[in-house]
């Protein structure tokens, strides 16, 4: 068995590492062949799975040749994004029907900037071809599951190896930085705003929310109430209201583009809840952000 890990040079990576880390491990029990690239070249070489690693902290430009290299894949290539590198697989445009696994703390961006493709949460995906890991140790995950669905009992060998008691499930979802900014370890309350963050779009109901959570729209009104002083829709609205703002100053979109894009049926019930928001409408917003990028391009 063959694999490719290629990480750009100069972006070595704390998932790279632990790339690196389970796949020498798993060497010491299969024959196992691992060929670290530098070159999107060497991706065209033959492997069972080819692994893409990029950091989390910032989106680093793909090359060409490495977007021309997923561009021709061969129909039963196995691949694995982790951390940053989701991007470059948005960027080729090879999986828009296969939902990405993006770290917490690039998420947003990503969802602006490669509106055509799905992105979630969870911590790793291994349902396609194309697999993605939020990176971290959901990289180990990722990478002990497709192991053991092709030689079993040897990647339980390794995750013991890391005590590991079990590999975790990738339709978890990682610990939501909300969790760790305001401390709320309320789950049903941390699953109700991952709902709302994953449907920006089309917005859910409230009601529609406290079902799919199997608890009454009172409780959930509650939660919200006890933990954010606020009732969930006006949670919801801030929500889609700061997508919205974060399109407006970082994208060439359209005022209407951006507003149909954060769940506003009309232009004029975008520009109200923007200003009630902001102090400005997205227009004077966008107006100002350009004039201050301006000025200060010239100081």
């Amino acid at each position: 068995m063959r694999l490719i890990i290629y990480s750009p040079t100069g972006t070595a990576t704390f998932s790279q590492l632990l790339v690196d880390s389970v796949c020498r491990e798993m060497s010491r029990r299969h024959a196992l062949q691992v060929t670290c690239a530098e070159d999107p070249a060497e991706l065209a070489q033959a492997a069972e799975l080819k692994i893409i690693t990029a950091p989390v902290e910032q989106l680093v430009r793909p090359q060409a040749a490495l977007i021309n290299q997923l561009k021709q894949s061969d129909p039963g290539q196995a691949w694995l994004f982790v951390g940053g590198a989701v991007a470059w697989c948005a960027e080729a445009g090879v999986a828009t029907d296969t939902p990405l696994c993006a770290h917490w703390q690039l998420i947003d961006s990503l969802r602006i900037r490669y509106p055509a493709q799905r992105f979630c949460t969870h911590l790793y995906n291994c349902e396609s071809r194309w697999m993605s890991a939020a990176g971290g140790l959901a990289t180990v995950d990722a990478l002990l599951h497709w192991f053991s669905e092709r030689l079993g009992g040897l990647a339980q060998q390794v995750a013991d190896v890391w005590l590991l008691d079990k590999v975790r499930m990738g339709s978890e979802r990682q610990r939501s930085p909300l969790s760790a900014h305001l401390g709320i370890e309320e789950p049903k309350l941390l699953e109700a705003i991952a709902l709302m963050e994953a449907n920006v779009e089309e917005p859910l109901a409230t009601s529609e929310i406290a079902d799919y959570l199997t608890i009454s729209r009172r409780q959930l009104e509650r939660l919200f109430k006890k933990h954010l002083q606020q009732v969930p829709s006006r949670y919801y609205l801030n929500l889609r209201l700061d997508v919205a703002q974060k399109m407006l100053l970082e994208t060439p979109l359209s005022i209407v583009d951006i507003g149909a894009r954060c769940g506003f049926s009309s232009g004029p019930h975008f520009s109200t809840a923007y200003r009630q928001r902001f102090e400005w409408t997205p227009r004077e917003a966008r107006s100002r952000h350009l004039k201050k990028m301006k000025d200060e391009r010239y100081d």
